[in-house]
């Protein structure tokens, strides 16, 4: 029988092991880690990350590229900066409806200038050399493409620390960390509330032209 004292008692406990906003932030960034420790293979002393399907990518550090500042991720998220090894990568599926290239293009090649940062060009459109991509986000992103059952056009993936500067994106952005992406399809309407079903634990951003999704770990919400 539950009497008042239990039940005060019961609460007291719960209100002492209850985890604090910053501790829950602590959880959540641990279990993205973890997830992104899972997804990482060693092979002859050398450490690569798998993306979808099968394509594995050499982890390198910011200070092995020749511009260190620019791979810094301010929000310190935990995935890797990788290295596409040449730009025939760039075709490789790493999901059903989504080549590698999808995530390291540039959009405005031009706001890099002045950077270092290191691309290709392919056909006069230019992609990042070294990188960051959050397996789980291309596979959320492939799981809405199928349930949209159109094509979804991925308009802003990875973006370098001076870039998404001149973006004007957050200081911390997901998009520096490699966790973000800004898709477009139509009807776009549909495609948001897909968007909002697949990343229940992570940022949705309602814009008048795209999507933004992110695998922050945690759920956000805002109109743009």
């Amino acid at each position: 029988m539950l009497t008042r004292r239990n039940f005060l008692r019961q609460i007291a406990v719960l209100s002492a092991t209850a985890l604090s906003p910053l501790e829950s932030l602590a959880g959540q960034s641990d279990e993205i880690k973890q997830r992104i420790s899972d997804s990482i293979v060693t092979r002859a002393g050398t450490k690569y990350l798998q993306i979808g399907n099968g394509v594995e990518l050499e982890i390198v550090s910011p200070e092995d590229t020749p511009s260190p500042k620019e791979y810094q991720d301010p929000a310190d998220a935990g995935i890797p900066l990788i290295v596409i090894p040449e730009k025939s990568w760039l075709g490789k599926n790493v999901a059903k409806n989504f080549r590698l290239e999808e995530f390291a293009i540039i959009p405005s090649p031009a706001r890099n200038k002045g950077t270092g940062i290191q691309m290709y060009d392919v056909e006069g459109r230019a992609y990042n050399k070294f990188l960051r991509i959050d397996p789980e986000l291309v596979r959320r992103v492939q799981d809405i493409r199928k349930k949209f059952e159109k094509p979804i056009q991925v308009l802003s993936p990875y973006r370098s620390f001076t870039y998404n500067q001149k973006c004007g994106g957050a200081k911390k952005s997901r998009h520096v960390a490699g966790q973000a992406a800004d898709l477009t399809g139509n009807p776009l309407s549909t495609l948001t509330n897909l968007a909002e079903n697949e990343f229940k634990d992570g940022g949705v951003g309602r814009y008048k032209t795209f999507t933004h999704v992110d695998t922050r770990g945690y759920k956000a919400r805002w109109k743009g």
